[in-house]
């Protein structure tokens, strides 16, 4: 089986080995929006949660959400997938930039690759602060223009980081670049609310389920003060981070704690 594949839903069929075309608004303006899937032992981790906010993102869009487009299909996709990342795009489909949408295109995109292993949750991440302003589109729903948050990834990686967190362009805190970030502070554990850019993701949506959770805006100058953070995807789960913007944080305890009741609650048990 091929590391990656894909998928372009036609009437009722899945088209396999499929591409969009380069007319779809999708590809020439990055007018669509997605979800992640994890795929992991023949299922699709959270596929309900991961549906009902494709539903949600393609609505604000004004897209048109294929009814076709299942959650039982998509697990019975994942059925015949080894390890690794489902994306599921609905896109604005052809036209001009500010034509109204007649007909979205759905777009499955799957990438074979293994989750973090256990030593990578133990030792956590280093993680550092990109001052780039960060766009936030249609409310932080995950959109195709996802150039910025590559940028910022790929300078902290460049400068021995694993993940950048994220600002908006009224400096604030809203995410990292490839996940939502939580925080504690005196031990209060918070989040930057969606209403500034974070992500609606499954993940950060399972954390909130399992402790208390306030949402509130952190500036850079606050992050100096912080006893710890994590990080959540769909890939990673929950990833503690080690150190913040050079600094050692002197916690991971509720990050690991809950990185392994994720992995052995969903991942393995769910």
């Amino acid at each position: 089986m091929s590391a990656s594949r894909s998928w372009i839903l036609f009437d009722e069929t899945l088209i396999p080995d499929a591409s969009l075309p380069v007319t779809d608004r999708g590809v020439r303006y990055g007018m669509s929006v997605f979800e992640t899937i994890a795929v992991q032992a023949g299922r699709a981790v959270f596929v309900r949660e991961h549906m009902q906010r494709l539903g949600r993102a393609s609505q604000a869009a004004e897209f048109i959400f294929p009814p076709r487009l299942t959650e039982a299909r998509v697990d019975e996709l994942a059925k015949d997938l080894p390890d690794g990342m489902l994306r599921v795009y609905i896109t604005a489909g052809d036209g001009a930039p500010t034509a109204s949408v007649e007909a979205s295109r759905t777009f499955l995109n799957f990438e074979e690759m293994n989750f973090p292993e256990d030593s990578e949750y133990a030792q956590g991440w280093r993680v550092e602060v990109s001052r780039a302003p960060f766009p936030s589109i249609l409310g932080g729903w995950k959109t195709g223009n996802y150039w910025p948050s590559v940028q910022a990834l790929q300078e902290a990686k460049r400068n021995g980081c694993q993940e950048a967190l994220v600002l908006n362009a009224q400096g604030v805190v809203i995410s990292a670049s490839m996940g939502n970030f939580f925080f504690i502070r005196d031990g209060r554990v918070l989040t930057p609310p969606l209403s500034m850019g974070a992500r609606d993701g499954a993940v950060r949506a399972w954390v909130q389920g399992q402790i208390a959770v306030e949402e509130t805006l952190l500036s850079p100058d606050e992050l100096g003060a912080l006893d710890e953070c994590f990080i959540t995807n769909s890939r990673i789960g929950v990833m503690p981070v080690a150190a913040l913007a050079d600094r050692a944080l002197p916690s991971q305890e509720q990050g690991r704690w809950l990185s392994k009741l994720y992995r052995e609650s969903i991942l393995i048990a769910r």
